[in-house]
């Protein structure tokens, strides 16, 4: 019976039952109503008559449509020969309708059938057999691959949804990027310092959100996500960069970037984490004020053990440069006898994050060696996380001149 008919008269249990379980004519029995409709000399402006030939054709031929059969674009043609374009479109506006619901309770097992609609199943046994037992739900391929990828959907987004739980969750900045270095996940963090919220954001190339540079030169720093995304590799960000918010403010940071990869080991995108250091770089500054006016030496390190800063007094006791020292480059002024039990004790602290305490000897800006008292302390963000090692080294050699001279006299 046409849908929405407030005129119509309302269909008897019975009736829906004869409709539901009405054959389907497949092959070589569908022929007859694809001719039937084909052979139409004008367009139909309403469905036809109940129970005549002409509406047993157009009832077979929108049931392939809707089952999506073999033979459904054969019949959805012989539909669009035999209704007039607007009454065409109303029929499968029905049938999508129709089909969505039919789908979404498919794929929402957790649904509960109404409690009128449970009682006339209960009365009417005929209709809930038609409605329990449907034959061509299994027979159907197409209808079986369409549930399959809805519930392949439904678990995406459970994923999606998940993600982004654990996103807001984070105290650190997040954002994610596909391939082509396009934004497709910002979180709350990020928003604030980036000062792009994430409708406007997603979609946008990182480098126009994530604006960086150099703290002293004030030129552009190339994003760790694109050299992550270049290179298949998790990178991290240089010393002394400066993340520039879409209002001006400015914020110092530190990141790391590392590609995502699929099952298959391919990268399908990058993420990219970063914090602002603000007051770290407070407290350091205020650390190297202490630094220069103490005797001893004193440097500081990155997580992973990237010396990027002396005090003056190292400088002046070992006669070396910034340039020669960055880095890993205090090696040169070590013992080379006494160096790799330094170097084990050291990556030792790094990969445990226990502090480090240890004499050695240290060449002068004279080349004499001096033996030196050598502590370095991790620093730890709220969450526990390593952010910086501060380290000191103090001469000995005067306590070592009294201990040689009280054991002589002892």
């Amino acid at each position: 019976r046409p849908s929405g008919d407030r005129q119509g008269d309302p269909g008897m249990i019975d009736q829906v039952g004869q409709v539901i379980r009405r054959p389907r004519p497949r092959g070589e029995d569908l022929e007859p109503c694809l001719a039937d409709l084909e052979s139409l000399a004008s367009h139909l402006l309403q469905a036809p008559e109940p129970d005549t030939p002409l509406e047993a054709a157009v009832f077979a031929c929108a049931t392939h449509t809707f089952l999506q059969s073999p033979q459904a674009a054969a019949c959805l043609a012989a539909l669009r020969h035999a209704f007039q374009p607007a009454t065409f479109q109303h029929l499968l506006l029905f049938l999508s309708f129709v089909r969505t619901a039919h789908f979404w309770t498919k794929v929402h097992p957790e649904l509960q059938l109404e409690e009128d609609i449970a009682s006339l199943l209960n009365v009417h046994e005929a209709l809930a057999d038609c409605i329990h037992n449907d034959p061509e739900a299994a027979a159907c391929e197409t209808t079986q691959g369409l549930l399959n990828e809805l519930e392949s959907l439904r678990r995406e987004r459970e994923q999606a949804e998940l993600l982004r739980t654990t996103l807001a969750s984070i105290g650190d900045a997040v954002m994610m990027t596909d391939t082509a270095g396009l934004i497709v996940n910002i979180n709350p963090v990020a928003e604030k310092l980036t000062g792009w919220s994430a409708r406007e954001a997603v979609g946008q190339p990182l480098d126009r959100v994530f604006r960086i540079v150099n703290e002293a030169t004030r030129e552009p720093v190339e994003s760790p996500a694109a050299r992550s995304l270049r290179e298949g590799n998790i990178v991290g960000l240089a010393n002394h960069t400066i993340l520039i918010s879409q209002d001006g403010t400015e914020y110092p940071i530190d990141d790391s970037a590392a590609p995502i990869r699929s099952e298959t080991g391919q990268v399908v995108g990058c993420v990219l984490v970063f914090r602002d250091i603000t007051e770290r770089r407070a407290a350091e500054d205020r650390f190297m004020q202490l630094g220069d006016a103490i005797s001893q030496l004193v440097w500081m390190a990155t997580p992973d053990g990237h010396i990027d800063w002396y005090n003056s007094r190292w400088y002046e006791c070992t006669g070396t440069t910034f340039e020669e020292m960055e880095g890993w480059g205090w090696q040169r002024v070590h013992d080379p006898d006494v160096l790799p039990q330094v170097l084990e004790r050291w990556k030792a602290s790094l990969a445990t994050g226990t502090p480090l305490d240890m004499v050695f000897p240290l060449r002068g800006a004279d080349g004499v060696f001096r033996p030196f008292l050598t502590r370095a302390l991790p620093s730890r963000d709220a969450q526990g996380k390593i952010g910086r090692w501060f380290g000191t080294n103090t001469e000995t050699s005067e306590q070592q001149q009294i201990q040689e001279e009280q054991q002589t006299v002892a």
